[in-house]
């Protein structure tokens, strides 16, 4: 019996050393292990941060080549000059999104989209803005495609696209809802126009803004009348019209095609005859 009891002793006293032994091992993993994971990480975190200091100053990472894309309008050397690029600038260093807005104050410059090529070149992809027409607002505009007058026209400009007229300055001062209202329809008309085979028989020259619609001017002086929407109809109508006053032997001066009372009817003043004729 006392072997038996001092047997159990020893068997109780060993199971609570275990059990400590398990505790600390415990605490061991939950404490210890984790800590010396996070001393890892700083050590990581501090290579990283010398690596990327390192690489912000080496010259194993300076610019010598830049590659521009999609200009037309523009030069490369203005556009280096805008972004105030400099050949031996750490590429690392170049901040990216900054340079865009830089080249896109630009006025042709639409879009431009820049990105580092390591180790040494920087590629720029530029997106140019295309002239649809001339505005007329004391001074001669360029504008796009949406009816933004994005820039003066100067001496130094190429340009051979329609003008509109008839669009107040001040409207284009003081209201720009309204102007953009109001040059909207031009800008639809001359795109149509353009599109359409009418184009082909003669050369939209002018547009002019009327309180009730469009007044087309062609380059063989065709004065051509629109509503204010709806293109596509009345420029089909319109090379019908042209090919029958050909067979006729005659030239239309004024082609009426803003008939709202009978949309399919045409009114034409020849320029021979000086009078009226309504076609259908």
């Amino acid at each position: 019996m006392r072997t038996s009891a001092k047997n159990r002793r020893r068997s109780d006293a060993t199971r609570r050393s275990e059990t400590t032994s398990a505790v600390a091992g415990n605490w061991l993993r939950r404490v210890l292990i984790p800590l010396a994971i996070l001393v890892g990480c700083a050590g990581t975190a501090l290579g990283v941060r010398e690596a990327y200091a390192y690489a912000l100053a080496t010259e194993r990472l300076a610019l010598w080549n830049v590659q521009i894309h999609g200009i037309g309008r523009t030069s490369e050397d203005a556009l280096i000059r805008l972004g105030g690029l400099t050949l031996g600038t750490n590429l690392l260093a170049l901040d990216t999104e900054s340079l865009e807005r830089a080249l896109e104050s630009h006025p042709w410059v639409a879009r431009a989209t820049v990105r580092r090529d390591f180790p040494h070149r920087l590629d720029i992809v530029v997106t140019e803005r295309v002239a649809v027409a001339l505005l007329s607002l004391g001074e001669l505009y360029i504008v796009d495609a949406s009816g933004e007058p994005f820039q003066r026209l100067t001496s130094e400009e190429r340009i051979d696209v329609p003008l509109i007229t008839g669009i107040d300055r001040k409207l284009f001062v003081d209201k720009r809802s309204d102007f953009a209202e109001a040059i909207r329809p031009a800008i639809a008309l001359i795109l149509a126009y353009n599109a359409s085979p009418a184009s082909q028989d003669a050369r939209l020259s002018e547009v002019v803004v009327r309180a009730n619609g469009l007044s087309a001017l062609t380059e063989k002086g065709e004065q051509i009348d629109f509503q204010p929407t709806g293109f596509a109809k009345p420029l089909e109508r319109l090379v019908a019209v042209r090919l029958a006053l050909r067979t006729r032997g005659l030239v239309g001066q004024v082609i009426r095609l803003n008939n709202r009372a009978r949309g399919n009817w045409v009114t034409v003043t020849p320029a021979t005859l000086g009078t009226r004729i309504s076609m259908r």
